[in-house]
């Protein structure tokens, strides 16, 4: 999976730029100085860096001389975030690609795409809080679903769930007079730790086995409620 480090001071921006790359299918990660960016960058070796110019303590232009000066990370791509004044001393600095502010959805994509795949979903999705009932080997356990889509779910769980799992699910849509929807979806995401609001810990679960009555359900429900906030 691409992994991206964002790095930035203000955690409003983070969650602007999380917000902007949540459908990506990318494992985000997040740094807010350039000593933390640095360590992030030695042990996760992310296949894209975007990095504020404005850093405190170690600023945005020395950490990319750092990590251009790293064997393991000389080659990772560098992506400014900055003002366009900032240009000429990261680029001296290292800088792969720039990104302007004020920070823009567009703006950011496209300059991402220049580096990494972003396998970015289309369909709809909706931000959820269900009880989820799950087996599997045998075992029972209850999670909840943070999002939901027709072809999947992020199931937050104590549960540790392996990439490639089979897990049967069973939940109801909060919606008076529907039927409470069985599958057997496959973990194909795990997230270990929190990070931040749009990223909790948890697994992206897509459904396999799934009657076509329930996902034409799960569609009607997508189509009255995507994009609202529980």
């Amino acid at each position: 999976m691409t992994r991206i480090l964002l790095v930035d001071d203000a955690r409003l921006v983070l969650e602007l730029e999380r917000s902007f790359l949540k459908r990506s299918g990318c494992d985000l990660a997040t740094a807010t100085s350039g000593e933390e960016a640095l360590e992030k960058a030695r042990s996760l070796l992310p296949d894209l860096i975007l990095l504020d110019a404005d850093l405190p303590g170690m600023d945005g232009v020395q950490c990319c001389k750092s990590i251009k000066a790293d064997p393991a990370l000389a080659k990772t791509p560098v992506v400014f975030v900055l003002s366009p004044l900032d240009e000429g001393r990261c680029a001296e600095a290292g800088a792969d690609g720039f990104v302007p502010k004020p920070v823009t959805r567009n703006r950011l994509l496209e300059t991402v795409r220049r580096f990494v795949h972003l396998a970015e979903r289309e369909s709809d999705r909706a931000v959820v809080s269900l009880r989820v009932e799950c087996s599997r080997g045998g075992r029972e356990h209850t999670g909840y679903a943070r999002d939901l889509a027709a072809d999947g779910l992020f199931l937050k769980t104590r549960e540790k769930l392996r990439v490639g799992e089979r897990v049967g699910l069973a939940f109801s849509l909060p919606t008076a007079g529907t039927p409470a929807i069985r599958a057997v979806g496959e973990v194909v995401r795990v997230v270990e730790e929190d990070q931040g609001p749009h990223q909790p810990a948890g697994a992206g679960i897509r459904f396999r086995e799934i009657s076509a009555r329930n996902r034409l359900e799960i569609t009607r429900y997508l189509r009255e409620h995507a994009g609202e906030t529980p």
